[in-house]
């Protein structure tokens, strides 16, 4: 289990190589989990990079299981509807499982 909080964003690249370097040595068929906090489009940018890193470190070797929560109804509630739409829809694809509310 490791967490790695963004903010402060100065010890943020610290903590995301220690992740990273977790990812390398994952045993092999174990599932390893990533979750973001955050539906905004902060969270959301950096959760789906974080998931295509990642997915890259472990190579097959195992499941990538990726979760986005936030507080709000919907994704990106600052943004028009049709651009919910297009997250919502690559989020899906890239088999993200979205927690709202």
């Amino acid at each position: 289990l490791a967490v790695v909080p963004v903010k402060p964003i100065d010890g943020f690249g610290r903590r995301w190589d220690a992740l990273v370097n977790k990812a390398r040595k994952w045993e092999t068929g174990r599932p390893l989990r990533l979750v973001g906090v955050g539906g905004g489009a902060g969270g959301v940018e950096l959760l789906l990079s974080m998931q295509h890193r990642l997915e890259q470190e472990l190579a097959g070797r195992g499941p990538l299981v990726v979760t986005l929560v936030s507080k709000s109804s919907t994704v990106l509630p600052g943004h028009s509807p049709r651009v919910q739409r297009i997250f919502k829809r690559i989020l899906r694809e890239k088999q993200v499982d979205v927690r709202m509310g």
